[in-house]
């Protein structure tokens, strides 16, 4: 693993403001506090903000790594528990096996017991079969390398013959071998000699493993990848990438195989600078770590030392105390050496951070004194303005209700101009229609009386004196007359007067009211109605009525009597 570097690269923001547009440097100040905001985010690195919401659920697994903690100890509750019943001693190596998974990358110390008791057990169970209890020394190897008993890891290793191991426990032993000499290396900082010697060997570990048939190689996927970051003397096929990608891609239980895949993805990005991939596939390492409370982190910590040198000074140092604490608990001596040379110079930044934010709300503490200063006088003068206003809305009230006075004493009058027109337009049309009527009843009657005179003096000089009286003697002439002036009297009081019979029926009580729809169909009156529109023309007299319409006086008297509130002059 290599050393990480720390080269912090402040953010740098250049305000050009005209000195003329402000007079005063607490305004100034004031603007520039409620922009930073605004300027902040529009500065923040491209690939964190594409990557937010994987570091948000980052930030809030390790807020809460409490539950995750909480979880992992109930777990490791249940399998000591269960140790406590009467095993077989197959059942016990395979509880401890469990045990020694959920330590692994835990605690340590308890991790480095159960290897110990696998192999023990693993020696009982099957002693012609050294293999099993191998793979459990390899796993010893392991814990003492994150200890920092490199002396005891490289002993167990190098008493391993690699010619007894099936091709999946060669794996495992190339990969921890890879570990714990990569390990050594990072620890050897002050012996450079020593340093690239430990790294040689480690490099060639991790070169045999491709040594190994595909079928052992699952959870070795990431070997090619860390071979052309580790050496940049190797260059993986793209199928291997591809395949790499895949499997982190679609990696969701958090388990320590997953989280190396995904970190490797990440490590892969970097290489190639592509940041915004390299943050997608470190986040997500970091949070399978975090939530399987893996205690032996590297993704966390390169994470969070990418992160302080594109700006995020706040989640860096967050990141980092997070780092130290699972590496104290774990009593991983390297991670500590590692994290020794970094966690300083955040510290410190973030520090400094915390100063330059305070002053920063000093200032603006001062700045919005001042404004509040400013509203209150505004305030003031606002009062001030408004009484002013509401006595002049009041003066303008009172002569708006004058002027609305005046208004509808105006409105009233010309309503009741409009109502005398109208009932003058109707009078006119009343008038207009009847003279109209008359001229045409007359010209009727003298047509027909020129027309019987002239059938009179045809039988008169043929001398048919019997036909003579009996055109004379003959009644239906008048009646005939008579139905001729009722149709053109109907017409002419339906035309002049459209609503004539709904406003006969609003008077006219239920028993003498009459239905519109077969009046205005057939266009006749009845005598009723004849004598309400006479009276309606003006009319009065009973006798007048009786002789125009050549019914009796009784008729028109009875008639007259079903409209309530009509006088009679019978």
């Amino acid at each position: 693993m290599k050393k990480c570097v720390i080269s912090p690269r402040k953010p740098k923001i250049l305000y050009i403001i005209p000195k003329t547009m402000f007079k005063h440097r607490v305004v100034l100040s004031l603007i520039l506090l409620l922009l930073s905001s605004f300027i902040m985010e529009a500065g923040m690195n491209s690939s964190i903000r594409q990557n937010r919401k994987l570091l948000q659920r980052l930030d809030s697994i390790i807020a809460n790594h409490d539950y995750y903690i909480n979880r992992k100890e109930q777990r490791i509750a249940d399998l000591r528990g269960s140790l406590r019943a009467p095993l077989t001693a197959a059942e016990r190596l395979t509880v401890s096996r469990r045990l020694y998974e959920e330590y692994l990358v835990y605690d340590s110390d308890s991790a480095l017991y159960y290897a110990g008791e696998t192999a023990r057990l693993a020696e009982q169970i099957e002693p012609d079969n050294p293999e099993l209890a191998l793979d459990c020394r390899i796993n010893q190897a392991f814990i003492y390398a994150a200890l920092g008993f490199f002396d005891d890891a490289t002993c167990i290793l190098q008493s391993i013959d690699t010619a007894l191991l099936s091709p999946t426990v060669k794996a495992h032993f190339y990969q921890v071998a890879e570990y714990v000499y990569s390990i050594r290396a990072l620890y050897m900082n002050t012996n450079p000699a020593k340093q690239i010697e430990n790294q040689q060997i480690s490099d060639a570990y991790r070169d045999s493993l491709s040594t190994i048939s595909p079928g052992s190689m699952s959870d070795a996927l990431w070997v090619p990848v860390a071979r052309m970051v580790e050496t940049q003397t190797f260059t993986p096929t793209q199928a291997q990438i591809d395949r790499l990608r895949q499997v982190a891609d679609e990696a969701v239980e958090a388990n320590r195989q997953n989280a190396i895949n995904n970190y490797w993805m990440g490590r892969y990005y970097a290489d190639v600078a592509d940041t915004e991939k390299m943050l997608h596939y470190m986040a997500r390492a970091a949070i399978f770590d975090a939530e399987m409370e893996n205690r032996e982190i590297a993704a966390i910590q390169e994470l969070a030392v990418w992160l302080f040198q594109n700006g995020d000074l706040t989640r860096a140092y967050n990141y980092l105390l997070y780092c130290n604490d699972q590496a104290n608990r774990y009593k991983n001596r390297s991670r500590m050496v590692s994290l020794s040379s970094v966690l300083p110079t955040v510290r410190d930044a973030y520090r400094k951070s915390l100063e330059d934010h305070q002053r920063t709300q000093r200032r603006f503490i001062v700045a919005l004194a001042v404004l509040i200063l400013c509203l209150v006088g505004l305030v003031c003068y606002i009062v001030y303005e408004y009484r002013h206003l509401k006595r002049t809305r009041e003066a303008l009230a009172h002569v708006n209700a004058e002027l609305h006075t005046v208004i509808d004493s105006r409105d009233h009058a010309i309503r009741a101009l409009e109502s005398a027109n109208a009932s003058l337009r109707e009078a006119n049309s009343v008038k207009h229609g009847m003279i109209l009527y008359a001229f045409r009843l007359t010209s009727d009657y003298i047509n027909e009386l020129e027309e019987y005179r002239k059938k009179l003096l045809r039988l008169f000089k043929k001398k048919q004196f019997d036909d003579l009286g009996q055109v004379i003697n003959d009644s239906d002439l008048v009646k005939e007359s008579y139905n001729t002036f009722y149709e053109g009297f109907d017409r002419t009081v339906l035309s002049i007067f459209p609503d004539f019979v709904q406003q006969y029926n609003a008077t006219a009580p239920e028993d003498a009211k009459v239905a519109p729809e077969a009046v205005y169909k057939n266009r006749t009156l009845n005598t009723r109605l004849r004598i309400h529109a006479l009276r309606r023309f003006g009319v009065e007299k009973s006798a007048d009525i009786a002789r125009m319409l050549n019914v009796s006086i009784r008729t028109v008297y009875n008639n007259r009597n079903t409209i309530p509130g009509e006088d009679t002059d019978a």
